[in-house]
């Protein structure tokens, strides 16, 4: 899917941002990275961000990108939009598990809907939370 510029990224300045390495770089553990990956990330386990953080930024302005998006993210109400957020999407994921598990049919579906049903929720709590100067 192509980015355009209406729809800019958390990650990069300039649109999509490629991958960067599967496996935990060989440096990650002397700098104690890979423990501040794990407090970081174990909480969103399956979404992939590991790979996309692993990526060194040779860029600048991708840098500074990031420190700001950083920084707006800290900022409350915004932060405590996002934990809600997250909190909604980790109930959805726990959903689509249960739906994926379920052995009836009629089970199944509504373990799917009720995930369908807290992402919505989580997407119009976000929308509502959002900053005044984002409308």
């Amino acid at each position: 899917m192509e980015r355009t510029a209406e729809r800019p990224s958390l990650l990069g300045p300039e649109g999509p941002v490629e991958e960067g390495e599967r496996g935990v770089p060989a440096h990650f553990q002397d700098l104690h990275l890979d423990e501040l990956e794990a407090a970081l990330f174990a909480p969103h386990g399956g979404m992939g961000l590991e790979a996309i953080f692993r990526r060194p930024l040779q860029d600048e302005k991708a840098v500074v990108h990031r420190q700001r998006v950083a920084q707006d993210l800290e900022a409350e109400p915004l932060a405590q939009a996002f934990r809600t957020f997250f909190q909604g999407m980790e109930s959805m994921r726990k959903g689509l598990e249960l739906a994926e598990a379920a052995r009836h049919p009629w089970q199944k579906r509504l373990y799917f809907l009720l995930a369908a049903e807290a992402y919505l929720e989580a997407l119009e709590g976000l929308w509502k939370r959002r900053p005044k100067t984002a409308r």
